[in-house]
């Protein structure tokens, strides 16, 4: 994936070069970079489009290769893979998980085995915690992140503007 410059020349003309471009000096009006010129919209649709896909994938593998065994190894890979997609809040579905456990072995005094219902309780609770994360909480910290870095380079015109 080629890595973008923006270069700016007055005040509105504003264009993203190739680091290709940057690099060798040779600034052609036709060469944009490709993730700037698709809509924010469809990239937002394409990243969660891959991301439920990918959870989805994890869950059905691990479905079908679950044995039946109440030591299978596929609720650990499921465990692993979802912790990957939906790291860093992967760490609280995690604590959930073990809580919800815990309590089910103390209260019922018998060990939980390894089951296909519980093994989509572990993903449905790593899918919440990651699409929360990735589809809810980051968007808005960073809109209000670019508000603020907005505010700040714009901070005084704005101020003086607001008193008249």
């Amino acid at each position: 994936m080629a890595r973008c410059h923006r270069f700016t020349v007055g005040s509105s003309n504003r264009r993203y070069l190739l680091h290709s471009e940057v690099l060798n000096g040779s600034f052609k009006q036709s060469t944009h970079c490709w993730v700037r010129n698709v809509p924010q919209k469809v990239r937002t649709i394409t990243l969660h489009s891959i991301w439920i896909i990918l959870s989805l994938a994890v869950l059905l593998y691990c479905q079908y290769v679950f044995d039946g065994k109440p030591n299978s190894d596929s609720e650990e890979v499921l465990i692993i893979l979802m912790f990957i997609l939906s790291f860093p809040a992967s760490f609280v579905a995690g604590a959930i998980a073990v809580g919800v456990a815990f309590s089910y072995e103390h209260l019922l005094h018998a060990p939980l085995q390894t089951s296909r219902l519980e093994m989509l309780f572990t993903w449905g609770l790593f899918f919440a915690a990651g699409y929360i994360q990735w589809f809810t909480l980051l968007p808005r910290a960073w809109s209000k992140w670019q508000m603020r870095k907005r505010a700040h380079s714009e901070g005084p015109e704005l101020k003086r503007s607001d008193l008249a």
